[in-house]
């Protein structure tokens, strides 16, 4: 057979043979007097076969090894190599369609001022309902809301489940809430830019007070100057507030 022929025959083009020839997966067959390659029915089955463990995914190094073991003594190990990571692939893929879905429903379901709740955890995103339901439908609670939605995903669940213990004790809850309007309060008017406020020390011993200890913790134990997400909300804070974010830090100590 030509070229053409056994290319034909397999199902492939004659750029492909000459490729595979070219890189060594197949060996080219003897030639005719002519110059012409002359295709046997040996030649057809090794180049079937590449094209074969090709489209299962081995790369072509690993078609060629495969190849040049007659017996394909080797073959069966690196097909169980293959179907294992296509079993990887095949569950990662689920995790990200149950993800997407999921995600899709949170959306649909989002309401156009809470949109970037589809993207929290669901003990966030109670904990935030939460807080709203006890009156905390303030400026500095959608800053953190929208800070929780671009934060990693990992962080976010484990300051959620840390403040999944406020989000469940009504108390707590309106504690918080409480929290979240006095501190809008050193937003607004003549209170925005007073720094020696009484009230700006008491609500930064309040804040830490009010967290659930895991993040009491984690806070004493952060090095110092590393805050990044409060560099993030800068641009937010009025005089009064920023005052009270370094009296907070300057409650930090190792315990």
């Amino acid at each position: 057979m030509r070229i053409g022929e056994v290319a034909q025959l397999v199902g492939v083009t004659t750029r492909t043979v000459r490729h595979y020839h070219r890189i060594g997966v197949i060996p080219e067959p003897a030639r005719r007097d002519n110059g012409y390659r002359d295709y046997g029915l040996r030649d057809a089955i090794l180049l079937m076969r590449a094209v074969r463990l090709a489209e299962l995914g081995l790369s072509l190094d690993e078609v060629a090894a495969a190849l040049r073991d007659d017996d394909m003594r080797e073959l069966p190990d690196i097909l169980q190599d293959l179907d294992d990571d296509l079993a990887r692939q095949e569950r990662e893929l689920r995790t990200k369609r149950d993800a997407l879905r999921n995600l899709r429903h949170r959306i649909q379901s989002a309401s156009d001022d809470h949109s970037s709740d589809a993207f929290l955890p669901d003990h966030a995103r109670t904990l935030f309902a939460s807080l709203q339901m006890h009156g905390a439908g303030t400026k500095s609670l959608e800053v953190d809301r929208q800070i929780m939605s671009v934060l990693p995903e990992d962080a976010v669940q484990e300051w959620a489940d840390a403040m999944s213990g406020v989000a469940d004790d009504p108390a707590a809850a309106a504690q918080m809430a409480d929290i979240y309007r006095r501190f809008d309060d050193l937003g607004q008017g003549d209170a925005a830019e007073q720094t020696d406020d009484p009230r700006v020390r008491r609500l930064a011993r309040d804040l830490l007070a009010a967290v659930p200890e895991p993040l009491r913790r984690q806070f004493h134990e952060a090095p110092e100057g590393e805050v990044p997400v409060l560099d993030a909300v800068a641009d937010e804070l009025s005089a009064a507030q920023a005052s009270v974010i370094r009296h907070l830090l300057a409650l930090r100590s190792p315990e």
